[in-house]
């Protein structure tokens, strides 16, 4: 990270799967005038942890209701976002209750970690900021 920008020259795909991209760094470049960012980890399977990413929008969609309004109809039935990511090795031997920062998406705590002999994901849930904007206009 903070290595600055790279130009990209080629990039090599297995479907919509990146195999590999190739690029020139340009350290005198501005990061912050740089269109798209992305951020990798190495696939290397035994240093890969599976991950679930959990966002949580608001439970009603309307910021004020007003008398006659009913409950029902304002309901978010889609307020819990869950994706699957993966994550470096460390991730394994985090505990529940750790704070990261995933890169380019925010702060989140471990709520569930990573179950070593099962195999099964640990579970990250978003710290809201009160910067981002949800889908209904409203500051998270």
């Amino acid at each position: 990270m903070d290595w600055g920008n790279a130009i990209v020259q080629d990039i090599k795909k297995d479907g919509t799967k990146v195999l590999e991209i190739r690029a020139d760094l340009n350290l005198a470049g501005d990061f912050k005038k740089t269109d798209k960012k992305i951020t990798w980890i190495a696939d290397v399977p035994e240093s890969l942890t599976p991950c679930i990413l959990t966002t949580f929008d608001h439970l009603i969609t309307k910021d004020k209701l007003e008398e006659n309004d009913k409950i029902e109809d304002y309901v978010n039935h889609n307020s819990i976002s869950k994706v699957n990511a993966v994550g470096d090795v460390n991730l394994k031997k985090m505990p529940a209750g750790s704070i990261i920062q995933f890169e380019r998406k925010g702060y989140f705590r471990l709520d569930r970690a990573y179950n070593n002999e099962t195999g099964m994901p640990g579970e990250f849930f978003l710290i809201p900021d009160g910067k981002t904007v949800n889908r209904y206009g409203a500051k998270a």
